[in-house]
């Protein structure tokens, strides 16, 4: 698939999912950009 075509369709679908999943996270940054710190 077209890298640019796949963004456009799954960025919409990937924000939805989650803003109703996770509605506390407001900056998802380090989530983007793996600086989450590892759990465990």
């Amino acid at each position: 698939m077209n890298p640019p075509l796949w963004k456009r369709i799954m960025n919409p679908r990937v924000k939805a999912w989650r803003k109703q999943h996770y509605p506390d996270i407001k900056d998802w940054h380090p989530y983007n950009k793996a600086l989450n710190p590892v759990a465990g």
